[in-house]
């Protein structure tokens, strides 16, 4: 049985264990609806965008897909928050890049811009 791989950690561990894992990642601007939710404060539907990786990895003979979202953008943001949102996504996409390395796993690193 092929186990479920759903999470860069399932990946990290296989490369822990000694296995040849090699990635690749593209990233990608999601566009969302964010719907009406009273209770949350929100009126009326707005659109946003997920700033999303889309991970492709092959270990043993296998491909192994993993998307991992970083944030979410409202487009009516301020450039500052639009800015710092990016910052954040490109921060925890940098964090990522260091565990992939750390494990022995080799991943071109590529950034939000």
């Amino acid at each position: 049985m092929i186990p479920i791989i759903c999470r860069l950690e399932d990946l990290i561990q296989m490369a822990q264990e000694g296995k040849r894992v090699e990635g690749d990642v593209v990233l990608h601007k999601v566009p969302i609806s964010l719907k009406i939710h009273p209770e949350a404060g929100i009126t009326e539907d707005h659109e946003a965008f997920l700033l999303n990786a889309a991970y492709r990895f092959h270990a043993e003979g296998m491909t192994y897909s993993v998307s991992k979202n970083y944030v979410t953008v409202l487009p009516t943001a301020s450039v500052d928050v639009a800015h710092s949102n990016r910052a954040i996504a490109n921060d925890r996409l940098k964090a990522d890049y260091k565990r992939l390395s750390t494990a022995g796993i080799s991943v071109e690193e590529k950034y939000f811009e």
